[in-house]
C-alpha cells in the first residue's frame, strides 16, 4: 500500500489536503493528519474509490482518497504534515509533505519573499526518474515554493501517440486510470510527480491532455485510440469526457472547472478555467456565467494588482484552418476571445497573466503603455519530442484582430545565465518570488532548467523582474 498527501487550496488559517492511498482492495483505515501537536482524524466513511464511472474493473479498483480541512492554521506558515495510518501495531507514519497558508500581506524587502511555482504539462513516462520532484526538493531555501499553480496538462490522457486501440469501456477506462496513477504515485517521498505535488498546498486547472489534445473538436490522436469500425467500439467521445472529468475530480479537484479566486495580501489571483465548458466548434471556450465572473473581476475598481491564471496564453494568434483541424485552436479562434480581450483592454489595474501549454516560455508585456504581462512556462516534462517547443515571439499587438484600439506588445526572450537564448527548450518550471512596496508589488521570476544528472539540482536559468504598480481607482 502507497500513501501520498497532497496540499490543495488554502487560506489564512485553512488548507484543505487530499490524501491518496493506492494498492488497496479494502476501505483504508483510519488515521490521522498531524501538523506539529494540532491532529485531524481522517474519517472510514469518508474514502470514496476511484472507479471511472462505475467502469473500471474490480481488480483495479485499489485507489481511495478523500479530503480534511485543516482549521487554526497561523497565516503564512510552511508546516510539515504528517499522515499516519492505522496498522496491527499501532499509528504509523505512512506519508508526509508541507502545508502553507496564504500571508495576511506581502513581505517587503529584506523579508524572505513569497515564493509561487508555474508549472504546466507532465507526461509522466517521459521522466520516469522522477526529476522534477527531485529538482524541486533541492531548490535552495530562498525559492521553495510557498504555493504551486499547475495550469493545465498535469497528465496526458491521449499519449503517447502509438497506442492499441481499445474497444470497450472497461479497457479504455483502465488506460485512462492507469495514466493518473503512474502520474500521481510516481517516485517516493523524496523524487516523482507525488513528492513534487506533497510540497506545499497546489492550484489545479485542467487543459485539453486532461482530456485529448484540441478537446472538445475532433482530433486524430483520439481517432488513433479507436477501432476502425465504429460498430466494433463501446465507447464514444462523450465516453472519454466522462472518465475524464470524473478522474479530474478524483485526484485533481472536486471543482470540475470551478473559477478560482484568492487574494495574496494585496494581489488577487482569478483562475479561469476554459477547458471543462468549453463547445464545439469555435464559439465557446467556457460558458458564459464563469466568463462574466472573470470580466467583472477585471473590471472591479481598486488598487490591487490583478493576476488571470489561464490554460493558454491570451498574447496569441488564431490558428489556421488546418490548423484548427489537425492540431489544436488557440483562445483567439473563439468568439468568446474577444469578450476576454476587451475586458482585459479596460482593465484598470495592472495586470499579469500566467499560463502554459506553448512548450517554451516568454514574457509578453505592454509595458510601457500598460502595466499588462504575461508569462508563459512550459513544459516540466516535454510529452514528444516532435511538439517540442521552437521560441515564437507573442503577436505584435493585443489582441491581433478587433476593432478597438489594441496594445503594442514587446516579447521578452528569457536567456540562460550566459545570455543566450535557449535551444530546445528543455523542461522547466518558473518560481515568482512576490514582495511588495507602498507604490507596487514586485516579482522576481526565475525560470529553471530541471537538472538530469547528478547531483539534480535545478539550473538557474533564466532571472527577470514585473513591477505591477499600485493603481487609483
Amino acid at each position: 500500500m502507497k500513501a501520498l498527501v497532497v496540499p490543495h487550496a488554502s487560506g489564512a488559517n485553512t488548507a484543505d489536503v487530499w490524501i491518496g492511498i493506492q494498492g488497496s482492495r479494502s476501505i483504508p483505515p483510519v488515521g490521522h493528519l498531524h501538523v506539529g501537536s494540532s491532529s485531524w482524524p481522517l474519517s472510514a466513511g469518508s474514502w470514496q474509490r476511484v472507479t471511472v464511472s462505475e467502469d473500471l474493473p474490480q481488480d483495479l479498483r485499489t485507489v481511495w482518497h478523500q479530503s480534511v480541512t485543516l482549521h487554526n492554521l497561523q497565516p503564512g506558515r510552511r508546516r510539515r504534515i504528517d499522515l499516519l495510518l492505522q496498522q496491527d501495531h499501532g499509528e504509523e507514519q505512512v506519508a508526509s509533505g508541507y502545508v502553507s497558508t496564504i500571508p495576511d500581506a506581502l513581505p517587503r524587502m529584506p523579508d524572505q519573499p513569497y515564493v509561487v511555482l508555474l508549472g504546466s504539462c507532465f507526461a509522466w513516462y517521459q521522466d520516469q526518474a522522477g526529476l522534477v520532484g527531485l529538482n524541486v526538493k533541492n531548490l535552495p531555501d530562498p525559492y521553495k515554493p510557498d504555493l504551486k499553480i499547475l495550469c493545465g496538462d498535469q497528465v496526458y490522457l491521449d499519449n503517447p501517440a502509438i497506442e492499441a486501440p481499445v474497444r470497450t469501456c472497461a479497457s479504455l477506462a483502465t488506460r485512462l486510470f492507469q495514466k493518473y496513477a503512474e502520474t500521481w504515485f510516481q517516485g517516493d517521498q523524496r523524487c516523482g510527480f507525488g513528492a513534487f505535488l506533497s510540497d506545499s498546498c497546489t492550484y489545479f486547472m485542467a487543459d485539453d491532455h486532461e482530456f485529448w489534445n484540441n478537446h472538445p473538436n475532433w482530433s486524430p490522436l483520439l481517432t488513433l485510440k479507436k477501432w476502425p469500425l465504429p460498430f466494433i467500439n463501446q465507447w464514444n467521445d462523450q465516453t472519454w469526457i466522462r472518465y475524464g472529468e470524473d478522474l479530474y475530480a478524483a485526484f485533481q479537484s472536486s471543482g470540475k472547472g470551478s473559477p478560482q479566486q484568492f487574494s495574496l495580501g494585496s494581489i488577487d489571483f482569478f483562475l479561469l478555467d476554459t477547458r471543462f465548458s468549453r463547445q464545439k466548434g469555435s464559439a465557446n471556450f467556457t460558458d458564459t456565467q464563469q466568463l462574466t465572473q472573470a470580466t467583472d473581476w477585471l473590471a472591479q475598481l481598486n488598487q490591487n494588482p490583478a493576476v488571470l491564471v489561464i490554460g493558454a496564453p491570451v498574447c496569441t494568434a488564431p490558428a489556421g484552418r488546418l490548423a484548427s483541424w489537425l492540431a489544436d485552436r488557440s483562445l483567439a479562434n473563439y468568439k468568446q476571445y474577444e469578450l476576454l480581450s476587451d475586458a482585459i483592454l479596460s482593465c484598470r489595474r495592472s495586470l499579469l497573466v500566467l499560463t502554459g501549454d506553448i512548450h517554451f516560455n516568454r514574457i509578453a508585456s505592454a509595458a510601457p503603455q500598460r502595466a499588462f504581462f504575461e508569462l508563459a512556462v512550459s513544459p516540466l516534462a516535454l510529452v514528444d519530442e516532435k511538439v517540442g517547443g521552437k521560441f515564437e515571439k507573442a503577436p505584435e499587438k493585443f489582441p491581433l484582430q478587433g476593432t478597438r484600439a489594441s496594445l503594442k506588445i514587446e516579447t521578452k526572450v528569457l536567456a540562460d545565465r550566459y545570455g543566450k537564448a535557449w535551444d530546445g527548450w528543455p523542461d522547466h518550471f518558473a518560481t515568482l518570488s512576490f514582495t511588495e512596496t507602498d507604490q507596487a508589488v514586485h516579482i522576481e521570476v526565475v525560470v529553471w532548467r530541471i537538472g538530469k544528472t547528478s547531483p539534480h539540482h535545478p539550473v538557474q536559468s533564466a532571472v527577470d523582474s514585473i513591477e505591477l504598480p499600485r493603481r487609483l481607482a
